[in-house]
Order: C-alpha cells, then structure tokens, then sequence
C-alpha cells in the first residue's frame, strides 16, 4: 500500500450522491486510501462545482 499512497497522495476526488450513508462510505474509503474528497448531493452541484472552484 505504500507506493499506492505516494501515488494518489493530494488528489482530489468529487463525490455525488445524493445518500448521506454511501456518500460517507465513499468518503471514508477514499481518504483511508489517501485521496482528498469534496461532496455534493446532487448531479447538478457536481457539475457546478468545478466551474464554481476555478477547476479545469
């Protein structure tokens, strides 16, 4: 798991789903494997969300 870490260390990852339950499943899955979350519920802040952040 080492090299696996230094790999995805700092990337980050956008979460959509709208079920509070799985969204912090995923959430805590993801950042056990050292990836950095951001949520949203809906499929319509998911798309929003980037361009809100000055994402490319």
């Amino acid at each position: 798991m080492g090299r696996e870490a230094n790999k995805v260390a700092g990337e980050l990852i956008l979460i959509v789903e709208d079920n509070e339950k799985n969204r912090k499943l995923v959430r805590d899955v993801l950042q056990v494997k050292g990836y950095k979350t951001i949520e949203t519920e809906t499929g319509e802040e998911g798309i929003r969300m980037p361009t809100a952040r000055g994402w490319r």
